[in-house]
């Protein structure tokens, strides 16, 4: 498989959203990959903004590329008459036996999938067309609607908490309306879930533990921390470091403070023993540029259980086998 975490900065609204031309554009070299090393299965991640429109043309060329690496860009061409070259040579290359892949893409919430956060990445996932696979998204483990419940219907989780009940918000009220039976889904896993049991921050960063309160927190409307009692807001990285608003968690008192790399890192999944070097900026940028651990783990899984499929010998070529061994 070719793993490839193509830089997200170009399409991410976060950024400058310079797109093809932002000099970070690692699709070329992508396509250029696929097309040597030929691989079994492709796997890419970036930016949900990426299949937005802004950039929903240029999607289109990098996945009609990924399918038809072999019919390469032209010295001098365009990437628009490049694509619309490929849309009209899609059946002459499919029977000329080329290099061909089935593409798919799907959006992922990783706090469907276990992860303490709401962040949306985007998944391109490749086979080649010889093995006659397709990849599907990825069942969801957890749901928001059973957070809900365990909130405002059995009330499990103020419980789990020692903490006492709340009353649903009011922009809750027309989905707790759907959660009167449990939902078979493993709820979201809140902040409070991830971190409540850590030790108070320091105020000195040893470089090992990073769990040190960094000062310069500032709340303002539209530009708030994370709340306890959900999963926190996309850790991000930022263009001019490390954004406010989302990196930030709201304490009881009204007050706000940064997340420590700590707190950071176990929102992203990493394992408490997971080192992150430089600065706290530095740092940071790492966490908000990472996948989450857990949701990476899912899709990687959801791709080997494909890719094993298809090693596995037919039932009756088995059978033969094992008769074969036992004369």
């Amino acid at each position: 498989m070719l793993a490839a975490g193509v830089p997200c900065q170009p399409f991410s609204f976060g950024g400058k959203s310079d797109g093809h031309i932002d000099r970070r554009n690692a699709f070329p070299a992508l396509v250029r990959g696929i097309s040597e090393l030929r691989p079994r299965a492709v796997l890419v991640e970036n930016v949900k903004g990426f299949a937005s429109e802004t950039f929903l043309d240029y999607f289109e060329y990098v996945t009609r590329q990924m399918e038809m690496p072999e019919l390469a860009l032209r010295p001098g061409e365009t990437w628009r008459s490049h694509r619309l070259r490929m849309n009209s040579n899609r059946a002459t290359y499919a029977r000329s036996g080329a290099l061909r892949y089935r593409v798919h893409a799907e959006i992922l919430q990783a706090a469907d999938y276990g992860t303490p956060q709401l962040r949306e990445r985007l998944f391109i996932v490749a086979f080649r067309s010889d093995l006659d696979r397709t990849w599907t998204r990825p069942p969801a483990s957890h749901s928001r609607l059973r957070l809900l419940h365990d909130m405002f219907v059995s009330e499990s989780y103020w419980r789990s908490h020692m903490l006492r009940a709340h009353r649903c918000p009011a922009q809750h009220q027309a989905a707790l309306e759907k959660v009167a039976k449990r939902p078979r889904e493993e709820p979201w896993r809140s902040v409070r879930d991830t971190i409540a049991e850590m030790p108070q921050p320091s105020t000195v960063d040893d470089m090992m533990s990073r769990h040190v309160v960094h000062p310069g927190a500032t709340s303002y409307e539209g530009h708030r921390g994370s709340r306890w009692d959900w999963p926190a807001k996309t850790i991000k990285a930022g263009v001019h470091g490390v954004p406010g608003g989302e990196n930030m968690i709201r304490l009881a008192n009204g007050r706000s403070r940064y997340f420590t790399l700590r707190e950071a890192a176990r929102l992203q999944d990493f394992p408490d023993n997971y080192k992150f070097a430089g600065t706290w900026t530095d740092a940071y940028r790492q966490l908000g540029n990472a996948v989450p651990v857990r949701l990476g783990s899912v899709v990687g899984k959801s791709i080997a259980s494909v890719l094993e499929a298809t090693e596995a010998p037919p039932a009756g070529a088995l059978v033969t086998a094992l008769r074969r061994i036992a004369n």
